[in-house]
């Protein structure tokens, strides 16, 4: 097990997003885990599990769009806007290394 100091050199040495990441992570664990059990069902059987994952989703997508705003916000005001879409788009392919059916959140399936 790392000491604390050592944790603390290891997200001190990530990228802003990466940082963002482990932190919603950290704070939203519950949230996480649940969505995180729902979404490896969902994978498997998208039609049995459609309801409960669009319902734990939509929370779950308005945490990742705040940490995605606490990225991305200051960069736009400072007329950064490619930058911030280009970071934007990292914070999410990170995110869908672990969720790759994120982008289903909310889509019905008949």
């Amino acid at each position: 097990m790392l000491a604390k100091w050592d944790v603390n050199i290891y997200i001190h040495s990530m990228t802003k997003y990466q940082q963002l990441i482990a932190e919603l992570y950290r704070d939203h664990a519950a949230e996480m885990e649940a969505f995180q059990a729902i979404h490896d069902d969902y994978m498997g059987n998208q039609k049995k599990y459609q309801a409960k994952f669009n319902t734990i989703g939509s929370n779950v997508m308005e945490i990742l769009h705040f940490y995605e705003r606490q990225l991305c916000g200051k960069s736009e005001r400072s007329g950064m806007g490619v930058y911030s879409s280009k970071l934007a788009e990292k914070f999410w392919m990170e995110i869908k290394k672990k969720l790759p059916m994120i982008d289903f959140v909310g889509v019905k399936i008949s």
